[in-house]
Order: structure tokens, then sequence, then C-alpha cells
């Protein structure tokens, strides 16, 4: 665990759980099941973000680089041609070259109406013109987490409705350190969920661990690769905890 990167308190408390949990004469597949199943349990995950977001308008927000517009078009794509649902778009990045038109051309695929706000004013405009929709999604502006003064024009957008909920997202790719401190310098967004993208580029999964419990966070989605509307799943506690303690198989070998 502390290899993958681990927090060690979190670390020694599970140890603490899993020794008041085994007793003498359990084999090493019991010993396997146990771990997995406390470890499936310890990891907090938004069961259905079906139904958690709809109704509701989802904002992704992150620094620069991490994947929002790719995780938005993943979303609608799979709400839209998979399950057949109503879906609509927002962007306020009209910032940086390019990403209105990197979305647009995924919202023209897939067939789902794209709307820009530049003020907050507009954005509270369109989200009331969206109202009939299943879901409606926002995707926010990359911005340096040292910024606070963008940090803080973002929030600006996002208090317009109480309808607004915000989901931080991070890559996998970024130094461990670095993605603890970009939660606490985004929690003035409030957010209330967790995505994690580029799970492919990494062989140490500890922050799936770590941010949610410390942050009381629960984690929505996972996500690897550039493929739309694939390249993304539900978070499985039991696949995360596999993910964790795959390195140890001389314990797990039935002898």
């Amino acid at each position: 665990m502390v290899k993958n990167g681990v927090d060690d308190v979190i670390v020694y408390k599970f140890l603490k759980k899993i020794e008041k949990r085994t007793s003498h004469g359990l084999t090493p597949n019991q010993i396997k099941n146990l771990i997995t199943q406390l470890m499936s349990e310890l990891v907090p995950v938004e069961k259905d973000y079906f139904s958690s977001i709809n109704s509701k308008v989802l904002a992704l927000v992150g620094p620069t680089g991490v994947g929002k517009t790719t995780t938005i078009a993943k979303i609608a794509a799979n709400l839209s041609l998979k399950l057949k649902k109503s879906v609509a778009l927002i962007t306020v990045d009209n910032f940086r070259i390019g990403a209105v038109e990197q979305l647009r051309t995924y919202a023209e695929i897939v067939d789902i109406p794209l709307r820009v706000a530049s003020t907050p004013a507009e954005l509270e405009h369109i989200i009331y013109e969206c109202r009939d929709y299943e879901y409606i999604f926002v995707d926010s502006m990359g911005r340096s987490q040292f910024d606070d003064d963008q940090i803080g024009d973002l929030m600006k957008f996002l208090e317009v409705s109480p309808l607004i909920k915000v989901a931080l997202v991070l890559s996998m790719s970024s130094n461990h350190s670095e993605m603890m401190d970009t939660y606490d310098r985004y929690a003035k967004l409030l957010p209330e969920y967790l995505i994690f993208t580029k799970l492919d580029e990494t062989r140490y999964f500890g922050p799936l661990v770590n941010l949610p419990i410390k942050k009381k966070t629960p984690l929505m989605l996972l996500s690897k690769g550039q493929n739309v509307p694939d390249d993304m799943e539900l978070p499985d506690g039991k696949k995360i905890a596999g993910m964790i303690l795959n390195e140890i198989p001389a314990l797990w070998s039935d002898k």
C-alpha cells in the first residue's frame, strides 16, 4: 500500500482493522478475500452518478491539461448514445485557444447542443433555457491551481445557480502531493465529487484511496485514454483494491 502511495496513517488504520478481523487458521486465499473486501469498503464511491446528477448541472473543474473536456465528452456521449438521455453542454472556457472548437466537435458528432457562456449572467440564463434537459454539463476553463484570482473568477460562474454541482478532475499522471495541494486550492469551489483521469499513465494508485478518504469526497468516475465514449468507467471498490494490492502474489498463492 505504501509503495502505491497510500497515506501512512490510512495504511496503519487499515492494518489495525485487518488485525482485528483475522485469526489463526485462515488460508492465504481467505486472507486475500478479507483484505480485498475491507479495502473495497474503505474508498468512498458515488454508487449511482446517473441519479446523483440527474436534473442537476455538473461542472467539471480542475487544472489545465487534466482532461476535463474529453471527460465531459465521454460522459455526455455515454448518456446520449447508450442510455438515450437528453443532454446539454455548456462551456465557459472561451479563453483557451481551440477549447470551444474541441467540445463543439464532440457535440456535433453526438448531436448534443452546445452553448457558450462568456459571463456568469449568461451562464445563469443558459441554465434556465436548458432546464428541460435531463443532464447538463459545464466545461470550465483550465486554471493554474496556484492562481487564486483565476479560481475566484471561476467561482463567480459556479455561484449563479443552486443546481450546479462541482466535480474536481485530477490527473493520475500528476505528483501525488500536488494532487492534495490542488484539492486544497480548489476547495473553495466546494467539490462534491472526484474524477481521476489518465489512469493509464501511472502504476501507483494511492491517490484513489487518499483523496476520497482524507477529503471526504467520493469518487465519481475514472478515465483513461482518449477514446470517446469509451475509456471511462464507474469506480469499483474491489477493482481499486486489486490495483493497490496486485504486487504481493506470494501472500495470495495458496500452498
